[in-house]
């Protein structure tokens, strides 16, 4: 990170003692309160520092991407987006059950909040940026089935989904500066109407496609990439965990992936 302060912030006291927090955690490189303080004094004023409420959520999330804008003027940026998720059922008898919390997709006892940030990194040198978007939102506890709320007939904007559009338009405006913006997303950003509203002359979507989409010379995008000459080949080791073993995957780079507007 080429810079990674509070800049605005109203009252120059909570102003410096979000730069102390801040640089904690990232020479310490834990996100445990507790971990990062050397006494109970210092944890107390870190949790008052967070409940108060003159450092919103918004605030701290501004700060953060103002930093990486900051950084990507004239360059050519990767913007990496994902979601995952904060599971606080070992805590779910401290949590207070208030809008901020909802139910994840956990298979067991899921409760907590999602989050989806927009990563950057110099398309170059691989020298981490920050974040020029982080949307972070909730289910209800009492939400209803996507059959109940007739998910499908729903505007694309009231969808889930809509993260994935919502976030890169939010980076590709936060990145104005930057020469090239190359957004990378996995399968679920496989979405029509984000090829309609996000790329154009400096704004790029590489995306693992999901639909075998029709093109406009009327053939299937999987039989187009399937027939396309191979430009190369590469080997990746895995590492193995409990569900695999360890081993290698070869790809094949002109067949896995699309880049750019189809229908």
């Amino acid at each position: 990170m080429e810079d990674r302060q509070f800049k605005d912030l109203k009252d120059q006291r909570l102003l410096r003692r979000g730069n102390l927090i801040f640089d904690k955690l990232f020479r310490t490189s834990v996100h445990s309160i507790r971990q990062i303080a050397q006494s109970d004094s210092e944890a107390k004023s870190i949790y008052r520092f967070l409940q108060n409420d003159n450092v919103s959520e918004a605030d701290i999330i501004k700060n953060m991407s103002s930093n990486c804008i900051s950084c990507c003027s004239d360059k050519v940026v990767l913007c990496i987006q994902d979601t995952t998720k904060v599971n606080l059922y070992n805590h779910k008898n401290r949590v207070k059950k208030d809008q901020y919390i909802g139910t994840t997709n956990a298979a067991k006892g899921g409760i907590g909040f999602l989050i989806h940030p927009s990563f950057v990194i110099d398309a170059q040198t691989f020298v981490p940026y920050g974040f020029s978007d982080v949307k972070i939102w909730n289910r209800p506890l009492d939400k209803l089935t996507k059959k109940d709320r007739d998910y499908n007939k729903l505007p694309t904007e009231e969808k889930e989904s809509y993260k994935w559009i919502e976030s890169s338009l939010k980076s590709k405006k936060a990145l104005s500066q930057a020469k090239q913006i190359i957004i990378i997303q996995d399968r679920e950003g496989d979405i029509y109407e984000q090829f309609g509203c996000v790329p154009d002359q400096r704004t790029h979507l590489l995306v693992r496609a999901r639909a075998n989409r029709t093109l406009s010379d009327k053939t299937k995008l999987f039989d187009y990439i399937s027939n396309q000459p191979s430009k190369g080949q590469y080997s990746i080791e895995l590492e193995g965990d409990k569900r695999r073993n360890i081993k290698k995957k070869r790809s094949n780079p002109g067949g896995s992936i699309f880049s750019g507007n189809h229908k």
